[in-house]
């Protein structure tokens, strides 16, 4: 169960209109509920997220998570939000002024499903902060959209930003024995989430290195092969702590996406 965390009033303006969300939630009280159990549970319970942290939130969309830690961060804390999708980032900077410790940037990077104007390839892009400026950072719903050569780049850029002793929480849809018994009984069906809330990738490449559901949009949802997200990892320097297998693959657990958590050695 969710420890007690200390919290202060959360500003309930720090909610988009319906018409802006685009993380997955689809009204008011999905976009709160989801940012703040993402958070007291998987960065502060199983994370240990401290109120001092110098937080990187990588996929910062607009503000789902931002908005529960500016009633945890302390004085002493900061945030920094990486966003492909402008929208969210200017939705932020507009509504987040009285937060002076919280800052939103926006990434030009190539997807897709996302962002198919962007000016930059994500397997050539450079985090726009130095060598070890975060204590802690993480990344919700990202390599679950990005193919194996893009997440090594971010793998890389992830070790560089992070101090020693710092902390990382990712998230991914994992391949391994299990999800991979899930999808065999599914590879008649098409990709995507089907009629009984069930999500299927059958198109498999690089030796089931990967999977996706679309081929033409491949970001739009791709799994990896857990070994080879777990030699990332070590190559980075990250010690794995913690893995919480989600439910995305008829698992019980109340999140969907598999969370990693790891520490820099």
């Amino acid at each position: 169960m969710p420890q007690d965390h200390p919290q202060t009033d959360i500003d309930h303006d720090l909610v988009p209109p319906a018409e802006l969300l685009f993380d997955g939630t689809s009204n008011a009280q999905e976009f709160t509920s989801h940012g703040q159990s993402f958070v007291n549970y998987f960065l502060i319970d199983k994370g240990g997220l401290r109120q001092s942290d110098r937080v990187l939130d990588i996929g910062s969309g607009n503000g789902q998570k931002a908005r529960a830690l500016t009633g945890y961060l302390d004085g002493q804390g900061s945030y920094e939000g990486l966003e492909i999708v402008a929208k969210g980032v200017d939705w932020c900077n507009e509504h987040y002024g009285a937060y002076s410790n919280f800052q939103f940037s926006h990434a030009d990077i190539y997807s897709s499903f996302y962002n198919p104007a962007g000016s930059t390839k994500a397997a050539e892009y450079q985090f726009p902060y130095p060598d070890h400026d975060f204590d802690f950072l993480f990344l919700s719903s990202i390599f679950t959209h990005m193919l194996p050569r893009e997440m090594r780049n971010y793998f890389n850029e992830i070790g560089r930003v992070l101090r020693p002793g710092g902390t990382a929480v990712i998230t991914f849809f994992l391949l391994n024995q299990h999800s991979r018994d899930y999808l065999a009984q599914k590879s008649d069906r098409p990709g995507g989430f089907g009629s009984d809330g069930e999500l299927n990738m059958p198109h498999e490449f690089d030796d089931g290195l990967y999977r996706v559901w679309d081929p033409e949009f491949p970001e739009q949802a791709v799994a990896h092969d857990e070994e080879r997200v777990r030699t990332l990892f070590r190559e980075t320097g990250l010690d794995i702590v913690d893995v919480t297998y989600g439910n995305w693959c008829r698992r019980d657990h109340t999140a969907l996406q598999d969370v990693v958590v790891a520490r820099k050695s």
